[in-house]
């Protein structure tokens, strides 16, 4: 059939509209006539024949108007976590009463609700449009906690202790366990240590020394004792070191001051006092009302109202470089990881070539040969495992140099005798300074 010259078809660029234009010096056009250009173009869903009537009735000749339109496809509704019993954020450990959520031995914690994938849908043309593809969440058992399945919950956890109900950003769900002390713990307790979180009402006192894996309550102070926690720790008064304390923490640190003491943290350090005269290392942001004498270092930067002794000659530095010696570590990992794969390669031919030449014709290993495959196989496991262990190492270096893009110094004033380090220089301040902000070289 002679294709009519005065009907001209277009189409979107996603293929979901479908347009018609009329041409003014063209005779009779009918409803039938636009349909069949329609279908000779290829369209065949979504034609809206009211639209073509109006079109061939009061036409607005070479304009181009809709007259068909694809069907979109349905989104799908991504997977989620219910949580049955509230959780605390992994986040916020230790912080106190209020964070914490107590479970029992057979308690259900959570149910993993997996995605429903969308609705497809259709162009003009008939072709399928798939729907977004619905995304899943991560749904893993951590400690005391255990995945199991049945047919009303096919995917839910169970609590395999008493303790603490924790939820983290990597989708781990686990339940520590949880230790209440009451009043100080002093030299006669001696050595205090502890599998999971622990709260002390009162302080600890000089002599002591305190291990706890999980998150760590102080409700009073630490006075010349070590601390050690895997966790947040939240000390409610003064931490004292006396020369000789040492604090480790792997999470992050909240305390009413720090003085004369040594921090080893492994997130940000918040001080609601003054941190006078001690060794602070976090790999977070240093916060706190007065930094004087000793030495503050902070990976994500150090706040204060003022830095330094405005009476006396006593040395403050300050020291947020620490985004150089991050960037070197990364660049030892990524040698590592070239290594590592090299190696692993190297493994995979080796047991490739073992296999190929050592089969028989059955397609098994000669039992004579089988502790030499176990051996290869062995080599293989362990090449795995390290190349995993170096890639998760990347991964945490690479979140945590991404937070320091608000790495600098703050602060009010600024006295005298403070060094502040930056990284590839120092500088040396020799009179009071106000307003201050300074970044390390390379952050933007």
């Amino acid at each position: 059939m002679e294709q009519p010259r005065g009907i001209v078809v277009k189409h979107s660029a996603d293929r979901m509209k479908a347009y018609v234009s009329l041409s003014s010096d063209f005779g009779q056009i009918t409803v039938g006539m636009v349909l069949a250009e329609l279908l000779n173009k290829g369209v065949v869903h979504g034609i809206d024949n009211e639209a073509i009537r109006s079109v061939v009735d009061e036409p607005d000749f070479n304009s181009f108007v809709e007259v068909a339109s694809g069907t979109e496809p349905e989104p799908g509704v991504d997977g989620r976590v219910e949580m049955l019993i509230s959780a605390a954020d992994g986040d916020d450990e230790g912080g106190g009463d209020d964070k914490l959520v107590f479970v029992e031995s057979g308690d259900t914690l959570a149910r993993h609700v997996p995605p429903v994938p969308g609705t497809e849908g259709m162009d003009v043309f008939g072709n399928i449009v798939a729907p977004p593809e619905a995304e899943d969440v991560t749904f893993i058992a951590g400690d005391g906690v255990v995945k199991m399945s049945s047919s009303s919950n096919p995917d839910i956890l169970v609590s395999t202790c008493d303790g603490v109900l924790r939820r983290h950003p990597n989708g781990k769900i686990d339940v520590r366990p949880y230790k209440d002390i009451y009043g100080d713990i002093d030299r006669a307790a001696g050595r205090v240590s502890f599998t999971g979180d622990m709260k002390i009402t009162g302080s600890i006192r000089s002599g002591v020394t305190v291990v706890v894996t999980g998150s760590l309550a102080v409700g009073g102070g630490i006075d010349g004792a070590s601390v050690r926690c895997g966790g947040d720790l939240s000390v409610g008064a003064l931490v004292r070191g006396g020369g000789v304390a040492v604090v480790e923490c792997g999470g992050s640190v909240e305390a009413a001051g720090i003085e004369d003491a040594k921090f080893l943290v492994g997130g940000d350090v918040t001080v609601l006092g003054d941190i006078l005269n001690s060794e602070v290392n976090a790999r977070g942001r240093v916060k706190a009302g007065v930094i004087a004498g000793g030495k503050v270092s902070g990976v994500g930067g150090v706040s204060a109202d003022r830095i330094g002794y405005d009476a006396n000659n006593e040395q403050t530095v300050i020291d947020v470089g620490g985004i150089h010696r991050l960037a070197g570590e990364r660049a030892v990992l990524t040698d590592s990881m070239v290594a590592q794969r090299l190696l692993l390669e190297g493994c995979v031919s080796e047991l490739f070539s073992f296999v190929r030449d050592n089969m028989g014709a059955d397609g098994k290993i000669p039992r004579d040969k089988l502790h030499s495959l176990e051996w290869y196989e062995k080599n293989l496991t362990e090449s795995i495992g390290r190349c995993r262990e170096v890639e998760k190492s990347l991964d945490e270096l690479d979140e945590l140099m991404k937070k320091m893009s608000g790495c600098n110094v703050s602060a009010r004033e600024v006295y005298p005798n403070v060094t502040i380090k930056l990284g590839f220089a120092d500088r040396q301040i020799r009179e009071v300074i106000k307003n201050v902000l300074l970044k390390p070289s390379g952050v933007v």
